[in-house]
């Protein structure tokens, strides 16, 4: 598989993720990447021109790890400016799955009602916790209820935050929901929001509760939350931009925390990577492939991609005014991740600096 192959899938990957429209409002002047660099001048030189021709337009920072070294930049941002990261949270929820299967409090082949028995009966409820961990459990990307379809529409096209269910709202909906045939690959948010409140129910706790204690607080990842109300946003926790640079709302989205709902900073997500890299992240194995699918080897929510040869351990995220990208060379103790508030495409700048960065 070449680089360009590389970009495509990751493409694939982004192209579903949580924002469902760009902001249509009376465009202002468009915010420019910031000036203001921290960090290493010389990595933040490297990547500037990678993260304009991604159409970057505000604030953003760049870790490259390459064994025990580590070099960070930021443009705008320093290593505690939070950022919304999107569907990266799939990947933590993967890993919450992997532990909670150590644990014994429950089997990949468990049933999705097993744990949330409100969908006993209901097509969701017959679906297999691994399938929905491989996104290939018929379910949909969305709920397809009219009313929420319309509501997060209306919502996206004015910039809001546009998943404001709580956890029995969207379970009620999901009573309704019709679910495919199991074993096609189908990226679903839907499907990652209900195990990921599964895990959390049968270890009895919220997510909010479960991501906390068995992956931020083991990891020492103290600046990482997951607001699932307004009311849960910090002072700090800014807004971003869409690609035409207008400013969006920020996203605390309920019950669909697990599939995109973490605020993280560039020190936090340095500690996750590198507990990836080492194997010491609680459930790290959810990152070895368990199913083929058509874009490829997935372990839980972990998309495996081979370029020339080398494989690459990857997945991004958007929300809608920020986005993230990160790729791991695991054989070789690598990793480069973006973080930024302007919700375009990442991909080639998180592959630039794995690829390249820790030489630059």
């Amino acid at each position: 598989m070449t680089r360009r192959r590389l970009l495509t899938t990751a493409a694939m990957v982004a192209a579903p993720a949580m924002t469902l429209a760009i902001g249509l409002l009376a465009m202002p002047r468009p915010p420019a990447l910031s000036e203001q660099v921290t960090g290493d001048a010389a990595l933040a030189a490297a990547v500037r021109g990678d993260l304009l021709a991604a159409g970057q337009r505000h604030e953003a920072v760049v870790v490259s790890i390459d064994g025990d070294r580590t070099r960070f930049a930021g443009f705008g941002a320093d290593e505690h400016t939070p950022f919304e990261i999107g569907s990266a949270t799939k990947t933590m929820t993967g890993l919450l799955f992997q532990d909670a299967i150590e644990r014994g409090e429950l089997a990949a082949e468990d049933r999705l009602e097993g744990c949330l028995p409100e969908l006993a009966g209901t097509a969701a409820g017959a679906v297999r916790l691994d399938d929905l961990a491989t996104h290939t459990s018929g379910m949909p990307r969305l709920l397809s209820d009219p009313g929420f379809q319309a509501d997060t529409l209306g919502r996206s096209l004015l910039g809001q935050n546009p998943y404001t269910l709580t956890v029995d709202e969207m379970l009620a909906l999901t009573r309704a929901e019709r679910v495919g045939e199991p074993g096609t690959f189908e990226y679903s948010n839907l499907g990652t929001a209900l195990l990921g409140q599964a895990i959390a129910r049968c270890a009895g706790m919220d997510y909010p509760t479960l991501l906390s204690t068995r992956l931020f607080e083991p990891l020492g990842m103290t600046e990482s939350t997951v607001p699932v109300t307004a009311a849960d946003l910090r002072p700090i926790d800014t807004r971003g931009y869409n690609a035409q640079g207008v400013a969006q709302d920020q996203w605390a989205i309920g019950g669909h925390a697990p599939a995109g709902g973490v605020r993280s900073t560039a020190h936090d997500m340095t500690l996750f990577v590198r507990a990836l890299l080492d194997g010491t992240a609680p459930g790290a194995s959810a990152m070895d492939p368990r199913r083929e699918t058509a874009s490829g080897p997935i372990g839980w929510f972990w998309f495996t991609l081979d370029v020339d040869g080398t494989a690459i351990t990857f997945h991004n995220g958007q929300t809608g005014g920020f986005t993230s990208a990160i790729m791991l060379d695991r054989a070789a103790g690598r990793a480069g991740f973006v973080l930024d508030d302007t919700a375009t495409n990442v991909d080639e700048v998180a592959y630039a600096i794995l690829t390249k960065g820790a030489a630059r």
